[in-house]
C-alpha cells in the first residue's frame, strides 16, 4: 500500500499493522496509521503540508533526519531547503474544502494565489506591474466562479488589476 503524490490528495484510510499505508512525494514519506488526512505537495511550490482530520500519521523528510507524527487537528509542514518541520494547530474544516470546489485564503500572497489559480483554470501569469507591492488576502474562492470573476474579487480586496488573454493573465 505505497501511493507516489505529485499535487493534492485526501485520504481515508483503514488501519492495517501487516500492510501500512504509505504515501511518498518527492521530499516526504507519510506512514499512515489508520486516518483522514489531506496532502499538499506541488511540484512548484516550497512548501509541503500534511493535515490530519482523523487517527494518526508520521512523517519523514526523506533526505534528512526529520520525523513528526500529528495529532488530529495539527498541520506539519516544511519547506524546501530548511532542516525544520513546523507544526501548528489548523481548523480541519476548512483544510479539506478544496474537495468540494472551495479555497479559504488566510492572508495568502498574491504569488501563492496566482499559482494555485494557474493549477485550477490552466492559464499561466505574467507580472507586469509594480512587484515590490505586496498584495495579501483572506477569504473564500469557489471554484464554479470562471477566473474573469475571481479575478475581479480579487482586485475589489485591494489586489492589483488583472487582464485575461488567452491562456495568459497579466497582472498589472
Amino acid at each position: 500500500r505505497r501511493v507516489e503524490l505529485s499535487g493534492e490528495a485526501f485520504f481515508e484510510v483503514v488501519s492495517d499493522s501487516l500492510h501500512p499505508f504509505i504515501v511518498h512525494t518527492q521530499d516526504i514519506e507519510t506512514r499512515v496509521l489508520g486516518t483522514s488526512f489531506n496532502i499538499q505537495a506541488y511540484p512548484d511550490e516550497l512548501i509541503t503540508k500534511t493535515t490530519l482530520l482523523t487517527g494518526r500519521v508520521q512523517l519523514c523528510v526523506n533526505h534528512l533526519d526529520l520525523k513528526e507524527t500529528l495529532k488530529p487537528g495539527l498541520q506539519a509542514s516544511w519547506t524546501k531547503g530548511t532542516d525544520k518541520i513546523c507544526v501548528k494547530k489548523v481548523n480541519v474544516a476548512t483544510q479539506a474544502l478544496w474537495r468540494d470546489g472551495v479555497i479559504m485564503l488566510d492572508d495568502d500572497e498574491l504569488d501563492d494565489v496566482m499559482r494555485m489559480l494557474a493549477r485550477w483554470y490552466d492559464v499561466t501569469y505574467e507580472f507586469k506591474g509594480d512587484r515590490s507591492v505586496k498584495h495579501t488576502f483572506t477569504g473564500k474562492i469557489n471554484r464554479n466562479e470562471d477566473l474573469e470573476s475571481v479575478l475581479n474579487t480579487l482586485t475589489l480586496l485591494g489586489g492589483p488589476k488583472f487582464e485575461i488573454r488567452g491562456m495568459v493573465v497579466y497582472i498589472y
